[in-house]
């Protein structure tokens, strides 16, 4: 998995979104939500991604929510279909937010 940033100043997650390889991604997002700036994730590049990753998202989004920061996420479609599996609404819960 590669993080990084992207075109545009998006975060840019590349690779597997599972379990065991989720501490640096979950490390640069908070550095990232405690930067103050809009918060945008382009997931397009996860090939992978499980139930963990996918409460990785949702916590993001909670905690985007509570500092009152803007979150823009551009899914792939295995993080969609992730979220599917599980019943969760990645364009729903961005929609929510500030």
């Amino acid at each position: 998995m590669s993080v990084g940033p992207g075109v545009a100043d998006a975060f840019v997650v590349r690779g597997p979104l599972v379990a065991d390889a989720l501490a640096e991604v979950r490390n640069r997002l908070c550095t990232e939500l405690q930067s103050g700036r809009p918060l945008r994730i382009d997931l397009r590049g996860v090939a992978e991604c499980d139930t963990a990753g996918i409460q990785l998202l949702c916590a993001t989004a909670k905690s985007a929510q509570r500092l009152g920061r803007v979150l823009t996420w551009w899914p792939s479609a295995a993080v969609t279909s992730a979220a599917a599996r599980v019943g969760v609404d990645l364009e729903a819960i961005a929609k929510n937010l500030p």
